[in-house]
């Protein structure tokens, strides 16, 4: 084999295409010099995949997800779609095992899921993806191990369409986190995510490990969290676990956008702030046990805020202060 026969080969095993069509392409930019950018490579090899995976370019997302994962053995998966017909379908392949699960009809939802199907203008043929849950075999069978804690985590932006990514993780023995769940919801309201919990993790996971969840970290989403809360307790899918919000998300994350940008570059001004509002926040996770506390406390700071604040901190970040405590900050859920 020539050299250039090597180099042929090698950029067309890099294309990840198939070798008819690679070998085609790289003789149009031989001959022609017409050279094709990665995006435009990424859509070819994208359409050729679904192309073999036997669906039409109409397919909607339901579809291609069935499609792409009912022929792989390692990996379990629940998917919820709408059908205008049908009304809503839980499909699942668990260990091997394919489920399908007709849901009762709720006239209020029924109307919610036709409006979502109407304005992604999908045909009455087509299913209305809700929610598609995966996890691999591996995964559940270590979080069967270990369910008493589950962190979870909404991620935006993290895929080609921009939807939300819902993200479930946990600890081994040995400390190590690993996922043992990953959502992609299109559309992420809390009737969807109390779906998600109600059902589809119950599918995925099983009562049994379902029951045995104590406590449930979120990011302090309130679609989210309001859902989980929602499926605890007696008659839930969680009936003996509690929730928690994550402080990083809900404190940390918070006063860097509502704090720290207003506050600007100074290092002198940003640990002042810092060292005003830490012991209060940080007692208002980890240490009070109800909302009076919580209050009593917050009190305690808004009033030195007003008062006696200005030997310490400038106007401006008093006011960024003053006004993420009493109208971002939340670090206790509302029932």
């Amino acid at each position: 084999m020539s050299d250039e026969e090597k180099k042929l080969a090698r950029e067309c095993s890099q294309l990840h295409l198939s070798a008819t069509a690679s070998a085609a392409l790289l003789n149009i930019r031989n001959e022609l010099g017409v050279a094709h950018t990665s995006a435009q490579l990424y859509y070819m090899s994208t359409q050729e995949r679904i192309t073999e995976l036997g669906l039409a370019l109409s397919a909607t997302n339901a579809d291609k997800l069935v499609k792409s994962f009912s022929n792989r053995t390692d990996v379990c998966w629940a998917i919820m779609t709408f059908d205008p017909q049908a009304g809503v379908l839980l499909e699942s392949t668990v260990k091997g095992r394919k489920e399908q699960l007709k849901l009762e009809r709720d006239d209020d939802e029924h109307a919610s899921f036709e409006l979502l199907h109407n304005q992604n203008k999908l045909s009455s043929s087509q299913k209305l993806l809700l929610i598609f849950l995966f996890g691999t075999v591996e995964e559940m069978r270590l979080l069967q191990m270990h369910p008493e804690y589950i962190s979870c985590d909404v991620t935006f932006g993290t895929e080609n369409t921009k939807k939300q990514l819902f993200t479930l993780a946990t600890r081994d023995g040995n400390n190590k986190a690993f996922n043992c769940g990953v959502a992609y919801i299109p559309n992420g309201q809390a009737w969807v995510f109390w779906h998600c919990f109600r059902y589809c993790l119950k599918t995925l996971w099983g009562q049994t490990v379902t029951k045995r969840v104590s406590l449930m970290c979120t990011d302090g989403c309130d679609q989210e969290y309001q859902a989980f809360i929602n499926n605890t307790g007696e008659g839930g899918m969680f009936p003996n676990a509690v929730h928690t919000l994550c402080y990083f998300h809900t404190a940390t994350l918070s006063f860097n956008k509502n704090v720290s940008l207003p506050v600007g570059t100074d290092p002198e001004e940003m640990h002042r702030a810092i060292d005003v509002v830490r012991w209060f926040v940080k007692s208002w996770f980890f240490d009070l046990e109800s909302c009076e506390e919580c209050n009593h406390s917050r009190s305690y700071l808004i009033a030195w805020l007003e008062q006696g604040s200005g030997l310490v901190l400038k106007p401006h970040i008093v006011n960024s202060i003053k006004t993420w405590v009493t109208t971002h900050l939340r670090p206790l859920e509302k029932m």
